[in-house]
């Protein structure tokens, strides 16, 4: 399928985990005006099955940005995307690097108690940043045996401030020495 974008007007929607059922009661005026939809997705995998499956019941595109769908990590949801005719795909950064370059960061700077909190179990994008973190601690510490930096176990913390400000202080308080916090 091969779409000719100049042809369509868009309009850009950005949404979180509360905002899905919003878009369901709206496809129908949204539909008379727009051909394309396009999707700005901050969330994880697990939001990704109800906007698929809105966009099919309604022969609308959708594009997601920033974030992947994985065929490992999820998939239920890859093989919804995969059967979808309207799913267009994703657009993101290799996040694995992001990741390792991030910590690695936070070690040149002298950080060695990092905390990591992240939104929802299972989200494709975190879980490759963590393995990027994990792997720039591991390196770390082979290389500077008597300079060992450590890295929590993730805190999930979903989509809401309220619970961001809660794992974060869950996490000041259970690690004192935490000099640093990834919110990924």
């Amino acid at each position: 399928m091969k779409i000719k974008f100049m042809k369509y007007r868009f309009i850009c929607i950005i949404i979180g985990k509360s905002d899905i059922f919003k878009i369901k009661l709206t496809f129908y005026t949204i539909k008379c005006f727009f051909s394309v939809i396009t999707f700005n997705i901050f969330s994880g995998d697990s939001e990704m099955t109800s906007a698929i499956q809105t966009c099919d019941a309604n022969q609308v595109y959708l594009t997601q940005f920033y974030r992947i769908i994985s065929e490992e990590n999820s998939p239920e949801v890859y093989q919804t995307a995969c059967n979808s005719q309207y799913y267009l795909g994703a657009v993101h950064e290799d996040e694995v690097t992001n990741g390792y370059t991030l910590v690695n960061l936070l070690l040149e700077n002298g950080d060695r108690n990092i905390g990591l909190e992240a939104w929802t179990v299972g989200d494709a994008t975190f879980q490759q940043r963590w393995t990027g973190y994990k792997q720039a601690v591991d390196e770390w510490n082979e290389a500077n045996p008597d300079d060992q930096a450590t890295i929590t176990e993730p805190v999930y913390a979903n989509t809401s401030s309220e619970e961001g400000a809660a794992a974060a202080l869950s996490l000041y308080n259970s690690n004192p020495d935490m000099d640093a916090l990834i919110v990924a």
